[in-house]
């Protein structure tokens, strides 16, 4: 069938496809790096300092961070534009993962710096797992039945990433030594 018309039904469909397949892999790339960088930290954290606790106090001050600003996430989302906050967290957290590696570069590796700059990086986690939940709706509608059959997808992409970037991050280094 040949199609001249502009048909604003169809060219939506396309583009909320679309969408939704950027939006998985963006998903997939993102656990990979986020997976590798909280594992890493906790791990780098006891190999530097050789102390559980350091390295739970690093799990901790991550997973608190991040819960606060869960919190408060929301709110800003239904502000502005969710994508122009989760770009802001995600460059957020690429400067406090830049300054750590800047910290250890510099042979200077001391908790007390590195648990604060860790922490910046938890609370844009926060950040972004709101922003995540929130974007399927405004990239796809409200249809429950079109959101269910995403989220269920975007859950699955999750996962399987998010196994996957722990064993690249624990053979890494192994390979290295």
């Amino acid at each position: 069938e040949w199609e001249f018309v502009y048909n604003p039904q169809k060219d939506e469909a396309t583009a909320r496809k679309k969408n939704a397949r950027q939006a998985l892999l963006a998903t997939a790339i993102y656990k990979i790096g986020m997976e590798a960088f909280a594992i890493s930290m906790p791990l780098i954290a006891l190999t530097l300092f050789g102390s559980a606790v350091w390295m739970a106090t690093m799990a901790a001050g991550w997973g608190i961070s991040m819960t606060v600003a869960s919190m408060f996430a929301g709110g800003i989302i239904d502000r502005r534009p969710v994508q122009k906050v989760m770009a802001a967290a995600l460059v957020t957290q690429a400067v406090a993962g830049a300054a750590i590696i800047a910290v250890l570069a510099l042979g200077a590796p001391n908790p007390w710096i590195i648990l604060p700059i860790y922490s910046v990086a938890g609370l844009t986690q926060g950040v972004v797992l709101t922003g995540r939940d929130t974007l399927s709706a405004r990239l796809l509608g409200r249809d429950p039945a079109v959101l269910s059959r995403f989220n269920a997808k975007t859950h699955v992409v999750y996962e399987v990433a998010g196994t996957f970037a722990p064993a690249t991050t624990t053979t890494a280094p192994s390979s290295s030594a």
